[in-house]
C-alpha cells in the first residue's frame, strides 16, 4: 500500500508497543492506522476500522457537538489538544482526545492521540497557545487558569481573575439562570451554546460561543473546563448572508463559487457544500451562461448589471425563472477579486412553500386599514380565550382567514382546524356531516363514520355560512354548544367533545331572528365575541398592498415574468366597488395573468366589465372643426384632459407634463370649473 510509506513499518511497530491510543489517517481522512491500545480502548479489530472514515467512526462514541467541534477545526486546519470528553462505552470517565493536523504536499493527515488521564504536559504554555480563549475552573467554580486568548477578549489579568468566582468575571446573562458549566457538572457530559453574552472588564459585552465541560478524575469531579470565542462578527455576516430574502452567492475571479446562501440552496435545490469551489456554470446552468453572462460582463465592466432576467435549472431539472443582480467585488484597495450575484426567484417558490407551511396564519393577512388594524389588536386575546368566536362581513372579505388566524393564535394552534361550509352541504346531509354516524343507521351506512366534530376535538371548528344551517339542527347544534355532547345518527349515548366553535356569515343574524329562521337561544350563544369584516370598498388603501400580494403569488404559480401593474390600471381598481370583495380582487388579477404576457399590467389586461372605468374618448362636437386661437386650443385640451382623467388635478398635470401650480393658474384664466363643464 503506497499510502503506509509515510508510517514505515518500524514505525508502525513503535505506535503498537504506546500505551497511549494513536490513530492517523490519510489525506482522505480515512483511518489509516489503528494501534493495539486503540484496539483494546474501542474494543475494535483493527482490520474492521481500517479504511474507514475517521468522524464516521467516532460518530458511535461522541456526542454530535463535540464531532461537528472536530469537523470545523479539521476543516479551518487547525490541530487540537488534549480536549476533554466523555465516549459512550466510557460515560463514566473522562478523556482527553488530541487531533493534529500534518500538511505534506499540500495534502492534511491527521493524527489522533488519546488519553485516558490529563496528560502532565497539559501546562499552561499548551493552553496559551490554543487560538481560542480557555479557562479551567474548579468545583467551587473558582478560576484556576485563564490563558491569553481569554484575557485579551475580557481584558483582564491574571492577577485579577485567578482565585476569583467565574460569574464574577464573566458576569453572563446565564450565569445566575442555567449555567452551562453546572449543567455538565450534573450531566457528565459537554454542553455547547450560542445564545450567550459575556461582559469584558469595560462594562461592554460580547456574544460568544461556549463550550464547557465537566473535569473528572476516578469518577471525581474536579472542576470543568470553559472554551469560548467572540462570535459578533460572525453573527452579523450570518444574519445578513442567511436571513435575505434573495439568493445571493459570491465568485471569484476565475467564476468559481465561493459562498452560497440558504435561499439560494432552496431556489437551486443545492446545498452550500455541494457548489463551493465549483464554476457557476455547472450550478446554475442560466440560459445566459454562454453567451451573455452578468458575471463576467460586471467583472469586465467593473460596475453593477441590474434586474437582467434569466433561467436557472434546479437540480431536479426543472427551470427556475430568475431575476438577478450582479456588482464586482473588491478589496478595500480596489482590487478585483470576483464578483456577487443576488437572484430572486420569480417563480416563488420560497413564498409557495413558506405558504404551504405556515398557511393562514396571522401574519398573511395583509391590511393597512385602520378598521383591520383595530382587528388586529384584539385578536390575539380573542384567539387566547376560549369564547365562541362570530365573524360577520360581506361574501370575500376573508372571513375563513381570520378564522383561522384566530385557530393559529390560539391554545389549540396544535390541535385540529376543521372547516366546514354548511351552505355548501343539502339539508338532509348536514346532519350526518356535523356529527357523524354509526353503522347501520341507515341503508348505506356500512360503518362508523366520525362528523366534523369529532374530527376537530381538541382543536376548531368553523362553521361557515351558520345562516344557513336549518331550525331543526339548530337545537341540536345549540345542545352542543351548551353540553359539550353530541349524539351521531344511529347512537344510543351522546359523545363528549372539546371543541371550540367559530362561526361566520354574511347575512344580518339579527334580522333571521325576528324572521323565525334563526334560533334566539343560539344567536346568543354564539355572538360572544363578535368581529366584523369590513368591504373591501370601505378600505380602499389596502387595494394596491393586496395587489402587489396576488401578483407575487400569481408570478409564483404560473411562471409569469409579470412584474407589477401600471398607475393607470391601479386607479381603474380603486375607483371599482368590488362587490365580490377581496376574492374578487384576486379573481381579476388571476385573469390579468391570463391576458398579460409578461412586464406590467395595463388596462386593457383587466376584465371587460371594467371597461366602463377606463380612458374615454373625447366626443365628437369637441373636435376641433374650425379655426381656434392658441388660447382656445390650450382651454379646450385642458378640459379634455380633466374629464379623461375625472377631474384629478394629479393625473391631468402628469397627462399634460405641466406643475399644479401652473394648472391652477390656467383653471383660473379660463373659469375652467367641474360646475361649468357639465
Amino acid at each position: 500500500m503506497k499510502k503506509i510509506l509515510l508510517y514505515p513499518q518500524t514505525i508502525l511497530r513503535i505506535l503498537d508497543d504506546l500505551q497511549e491510543i494513536i490513530l492517523v489517517t490519510d489525506q482522505n481522512h480515512k483511518i489509516l492506522h489503528f494501534n493495539r491500545a486503540a484496539e483494546k480502548f474501542f474494543q475494535e479489530e483493527r482490520r474492521r476500522v481500517i479504511g474507514v472514515f475517521c468522524h464516521k467512526f467516532f460518530e458511535a462514541y461522541l456526542d454530535k457537538e463535540i464531532c461537528e467541534l472536530f469537523k470545523e477545526k479539521i476543516a479551518q486546519k487547525e490541530s487540537l489538544y488534549h480536549f476533554p470528553v466523555h465516549f459512550s462505552h466510557k460515560k463514566e470517565k473522562t478523556c482527553y482526545i488530541s487531533i493534529i493536523v500534518n500538511e505534506i504536499e499540500e495534502k492534511t493527515f491527521l493524527t489522533i492521540l488519546i488519553n485516558e488521564q490529563l496528560p502532565s504536559e497539559f501546562t499552561g504554555n499548551i493552553l496559551d497557545s490554543i487560538g481560542e480563549a480557555l479557562v479551567v475552573i474548579d468545583r467551587n467554580f473558582k478560576i484556576s487558569f485563564i490563558n491569553k486568548k481569554a484575557l485579551f477578549l475580557t481584558g483582564y489579568t491574571q492577577e485579577k481573575t485567578i482565585g476569583k468566582n467565574c460569574f464574577e468575571i464573566f458576569k453572563t446573562n446565564i450565569c445566575r439562570s442555567s449555567c452551562i458549566l453546572k449543567q455538565s457538572f450534573n450531566q457528565k457530559k459537554t454542553i455547547k451554546r450560542r445564545d450567550i453574552f459575556i461582559f469584558k472588564k469595560d462594562g461592554t459585552e460580547f456574544p460568544a460561543e461556549v463550550i464547557a465541560s465537566p473535569i473528572i478524575i476516578d469518577n471525581k469531579l474536579i472542576g470543568g473546563i470553559e472554551i469560548f470565542r467572540d462570535i459578533s462578527f460572525e453573527i452579523q455576516m450570518k444574519a445578513i448572508f442567511e436571513n435575505v430574502g434573495d439568493g445571493v452567492f459570491s465568485v471569484d475571479r476565475h467564476f468559481h463559487i465561493t459562498s452560497f446562501n440558504p435561499a439560494l440552496e432552496r431556489i437551486t435545490g443545492y446545498f452550500a457544500e455541494e457548489v463551493i469551489g465549483r464554476p457557476c456554470h455547472e450550478i446554475l446552468g442560466s440560459d445566459l451562461c454562454n453567451s451573455d453572462c452578468p458575471v463576467a460582463a460586471a467583472i469586465k465592466a467593473g460596475k453593477k448589471i441590474s434586474n437582467k432576467h434569466a433561467v436557472f435549472i434546479h437540480k431536479s431539472g426543472k427551470k427556475v425563472p430568475v431575476s438577478i443582480t450582479v456588482a464586482p467585488l473588491k478589496d478595500s484597495e480596489g482590487r478585483l477579486l470576483g464578483a456577487v450575484e443576488t437572484v430572486r426567484d420569480l417563480s416563488e417558490i420560497l413564498i409557495l412553500r413558506k405558504e404551504l407551511e405556515q398557511s393562514y396564519r396571522f401574519g398573511d393577512i395583509l391590511s393597512k386599514s385602520p378598521k383591520i388594524k383595530r382587528i388586529f389588536e384584539i385578536l390575539p386575546d380573542i384567539a387566547e380565550s376560549e369564547s365562541t368566536v362570530l365573524i360577520t362581513g360581506e361574501s370575500g372579505t376573508g372571513k375563513d382567514i381570520f378564522a383561522r388566524a384566530i385557530h393559529d393564535l390560539s391554545p389549540r394552534k396544535n390541535g385540529p382546524f376543521v372547516a366546514v361550509n354548511c351552505a355548501a352541504i343539502p339539508d338532509t346531509l348536514l346532519e350526518s356531516e356535523l356529527f357523524g354516524y354509526k353503522a347501520g343507521a341507515f341503508t348505506d351506512a356500512k360503518k362508523d363514520k366520525p362528523g366534523r366534530f369529532a374530527l376537530a376535538n381538541g382543536g376548531t371548528l368553523f362553521l361557515d355560512e351558520i345562516g344557513e344551517i336549518p331550525l331543526a339542527l339548530q337545537a341540536k347544534l345549540l345542545r352542543v354548544l351548551e353540553t359539550k355532547e353530541f349524539e351521531p345518527l344511529g347512537a344510543s349515548k351522546p359523545e363528549k367533545v372539546d371543541v371550540r366553535i367559530i362561526a361566520a356569515t354574511n347575512q344580518e343574524l339579527e334580522t333571521l331572528v325576528q324572521k323565525g329562521l334563526f334560533r334566539q337561544d343560539l344567536f346568543y350563544r354564539i355572538n360572544v365575541a363578535r368581529i366584523h369584516l369590513p368591504p373591501l370598498r370601505e378600505r380602499r388603501e389596502d387595494i394596491p398592498l393586496l395587489v402587489e400580494h396576488f401578483i407575487e403569488k400569481f408570478r409564483a404559480s404560473k411562471g409569469k415574468n409579470i412584474i407589477g401593474i401600471t398607475e393607470e390600471a391601479l386607479r381603474i381598481l380603486m375607483e371599482y366597488d368590488f362587490p365580490g370583495n377581496v376574492r374578487e380582487l384576486e379573481n381579476i388579477i388571476e385573469y390579468c395573468f391570463i391576458i398579460c404576457k409578461e412586464g406590467l399590467i395595463y388596462p386593457e389586461h383587466l376584465p371587460d366589465y371594467l371597461n366602463p372605468y377606463k380612458r374615454e374618448q373625447p366626443p365628437k362636437e369637441e373636435l376641433f372643426l374650425q379655426p381656434l386661437t392658441l388660447e382656445e386650443i390650450e382651454k379646450r385640451a385642458i378640459l379634455q384632459a380633466l374629464k379623461r382623467n375625472r377631474w384629478r388635478k394629479m393625473a391631468t398635470c402628469r397627462e399634460l407634463g405641466i406643475s399644479k401650480d401652473t394648472l391652477r393658474r390656467k383653471l383660473h384664466k379660463y373659469g375652467i370649473s367641474p360646475e361649468g363643464a357639465k
